[in-house]
């Protein structure tokens, strides 16, 4: 039995509960949620809430694949790699609250909580379908446990043209790769083509790597290619296509060819065409940051200037206060040496 057995179990298992079944197609799924029944939720609580508890896990857990049927977002499929990182984080995410030190209800809420995060990645992992070209999947079928192969694919095998610009002398890298690559089946090799004027083609590379490599480029390097990654299906699942500039590296030595070349007269003569100046955006540029700058570094005198103006005036009110306080007080001393004079005067004469 076994690795053959634990398909079928995982399907009974699906049948003998409500509709609906996905992320307990697989065994270890299966294996992990008795755990909980037989060891870990015993620990936390009696016989008759174990029971409740344990059909709440498992109605939440089938309840994954209760989502809203669309063609761009899930459709009762998940890719089989896609599968595999649901259930690796549902399992790594229930051992880390299984062996935590959290006991008693703060444990099931926890356990709670991580169902739902669970469900939301299973509803993110369902809906990474492909975006451009055709793709080979293996699906996980989740209200019948079945896993197929089936043909994901768009209006066209075709994923867009690429515009490559170089210098001469630099290397030339044509990528081929898309992100859903790795998660299809039935794919053979990347073949470049480099497409000539006469719409010719010529096999510059057959081989896994998804990446052309040219180390140096020359200037008649410059063209269209095309990249094809074949399927055993006898389809291609992506094509894409190069346009390829390669700029030299003197400009003054350089021949214009094609488009850019300069037209003949009907003598054979070549006429060249002086391109129109541009705009001296430059010069206009220039004027209009030096007044900038000259209008802020005014606005700094003037302000250096009223802080100094303030600064004098401040220094002189307390120089004033300073030489009237003495003053004061030497009168205030007078007045009061006149009044006692007075008084005494006053004593001596009534004696």
């Amino acid at each position: 039995m076994g690795p053959c057995f634990a398909l079928p179990l995982a399907a009974l298992a699906c049948f003998l509960l409500p509709a609906g079944c996905c992320v307990m197609c697989d065994n270890r799924i299966l294996a992990a949620l008795k755990s909980l029944e037989t060891d870990y939720l015993p620990k936390l609580m009696g016989p008759a809430e174990v029971n409740s508890t344990y059909a709440m896990i498992v109605r939440t857990v089938k309840g994954f694949s209760d989502l809203p049927y669309t063609k761009q977002t899930y459709m009762g499929a998940i890719g089989e790699k896609r599968y595999e990182m649901v259930i690796t984080s549902f399992l790594k995410n229930l051992k880390n609250i299984t062996e935590s030190k959290t006991k008693g209800k703060q444990s099931v809420e926890n356990l709670k909580e991580m169902l739902r995060l669970e469900k939301i990645n299973f509803a993110f992992q369902a809906s990474m379908f492909q975006k451009e070209g055709a793709m080979f999947q293996s699906l996980i079928w989740c209200d019948y446990c079945s896993k197929q192969v089936q043909l994901c694919k768009k209006k066209t095998e075709e994923c867009g043209d690429r515009v490559e610009e170089i210098h001469e002398h630099e290397a030339l890298n044509l990528n081929c790769f898309l992100d859903w690559h790795k998660e299809a089946v039935g794919l053979t090799n990347y073949v470049f083509y480099r497409v000539w004027e006469n719409n010719s083609e010529t096999v510059l590379y057959s081989g896994k790597d998804p990446v052309f490599n040219r180390p140096s480029a020359s200037v008649n390097d410059s063209g269209k290619y095309r990249c094809e990654l074949g399927t055993i299906y006898n389809r291609p699942s992506t094509i894409i296509h190069f346009l390829v500039t390669v700029l030299p590296r003197d400009l003054e030595g350089w021949k214009p060819t094609g488009e850019f070349a300069p037209a003949k007269t009907e003598g054979g003569k070549i006429t060249s065409v002086t391109p129109s100046p541009e705009p001296e955006t430059t010069t206009v540029k220039h004027q209009e940051v030096k007044s900038m700058l000259k209008g802020r570094i005014y606005g700094l005198l003037i302000c250096l200037l009223i802080i100094l103006i303030a600064a004098i005036i401040f220094w002189l009110v307390t120089r004033k206060r300073k030489k009237t306080k003495p003053k004061s007080s030497q009168a205030s001393i007078d007045s009061k040496s006149s009044r006692i004079s007075r008084k005494a005067s006053s004593k001596m004469q009534k004696k």
